[in-house]
């Protein structure tokens, strides 16, 4: 189990009246480094944008604002799977990407799914219109190209009904001429630099990543053993919880009151492009002290809730704890983290039932005496949460 550092810069998007819309993420990250300073490849990397994204939380990245993210040829080939919310996110391609017949495959699946697609610093190339019928967006280098060719490129790509941003935008003047051509949105120094957001994550275990890839990609997948697999692991939980959140293209937001609720919601097909995006990740794993604490309490929730409530009190126990595996204060931790509200108020402001039972538990962990029924449950959970460490621990431990 490991507790990395992920830092992420955001630059904001902002429409014709100057008021922010959306955030394209940049990813600034020491883990696209391998241990001699080289960049990992393109897949890998766009694999750890996407997961950094969903370690730090799109509340905190970009609150309810729109998502604009570099996507590399993985994503839309289908070899990386893409677990941002579809209908606020538009997946940019780059002007060194190849247009071809499997990209433009790729850019329909993912409009069919929801997402938006923009051509990031569009150059006209032999092909272009086939990409400007199917992109919302189009964003122009405005730097690169000088403002009068940007002026002609926008006017160019107008006849097919895309979204033109202004890009790269370093002064006043040319802010000024963008917004008199009628550019749809704006982003660039001349509005705001970019800034960095960074955070704690979790990073899930080798073990428990090879054993849920294993139990997803078996012909008859048993939720029953997933839910074994991923309540033994923090991160895996917070992850899954996370993902079913985000909810399916075209479906309301369902509260996930347990891990078993998460793995049910998101099915089959989600759960193995998330089990993808975790093989695709390569991180190092160490271990960590906390995670006894954090697995013996959400056993002990578990041992004592009655036998209908016993999957939410696991899973509340587990997100109770995790401030101080990540040391972050609950308060924080509670608004950063984009799960439900029910278990949110039941971890950290002791709400309802599940609330009440942690509460307990967490006082009965710090108490000299308590009654019976709960230390014989805090035995047993601690025998548990050992054992379960130890597997944890075994399967990071560097090869001698």
């Amino acid at each position: 189990m490991n507790l990395a550092h992920v830092v992420v810069g955001r630059q904001p998007i902002y429409n014709r009246d100057l008021i922010v819309v959306g955030y394209e993420l940049l990813f600034r990250s020491s883990s696209f480094l391998d241990s001699a300073g080289v960049a990992t490849p393109g897949d890998e990397m766009t694999a750890s944008v996407f997961a950094g994204a969903l370690s730090i939380g799109q509340r905190r990245l970009v609150g309810d604002k729109d998502i604009f993210c570099n996507a590399d040829r993985g994503v839309l080939s289908g070899a990386v799977p893409l677990l941002l919310p579809p209908e606020r996110t538009t997946i940019e391609i780059t002007d060194s990407t190849q247009y071809d017949a499997e990209l433009e495959e790729g850019c329909r699946r993912l409009i069919r799914a929801g997402y938006r697609i923009a051509l990031d610093d569009f150059l006209w190339f032999p092909g272009a219109e086939r990409a400007l019928e199917i992109a919302s967006t189009v964003k122009i280098d405005v730097r690169r190209h000088g403002v009068d060719h940007a002026l002609e490129l926008a006017e160019r790509v107008r006849p097919f009904e895309v979204q033109v941003v202004g890009h790269k935008l370093e002064t006043e003047a040319a802010l000024g001429r963008c917004l008199d051509a009628g550019f749809d949105l704006f982003q660039g120094f001349a509005l705001a630099r970019p800034t960095t957001i960074s955070g704690a994550k979790l990073e899930a275990s080798t073990l428990g990543v090879l054993q849920i890839s294993a139990a997803t990609l078996d012909t008859s997948v048993d939720i029953r053993e997933l839910e074994r697999i991923v309540r033994r692991d923090p991160a895996l939980t917070v992850q899954l919880l996370e993902i079913a959140s985000i909810g399916a293209p075209g479906d309301l937001r369902k509260p996930m009151r347990s891990i078993r609720d998460a793995l049910v919601y998101l099915g089959v097909e989600r759960l193995r492009s998330w089990v993808t995006l975790l093989m695709l990740r390569s991180t190092r794993n160490t271990t960590a002290d906390e995670l006894v604490t954090v697995l013996a309490r959400a056993r002990t929730c578990e041992l004592l809730a009655g036998e209908g409530d016993a999957a939410m009190a696991f899973t509340v126990g587990m997100i109770s704890a995790l401030d101080r595996f990540l040391k972050i204060p609950a308060a924080e931790l509670a608004r950063l983290l984009p799960l439900d509200n029910e278990l949110l108020d039941a971890a950290f402001a002791f709400e309802g039932p599940a609330g009440q039972l942690v509460q307990r538990v967490i006082r009965a962990e710090s108490a000299d005496h308590s009654d019976s029924d709960m230390r014989k449950a805090i035995t047993q959970a601690l025998d548990w949460a050992v054992q379960s460490a130890e597997l944890l621990e075994l399967s990071d431990a560097p090869a001698r």
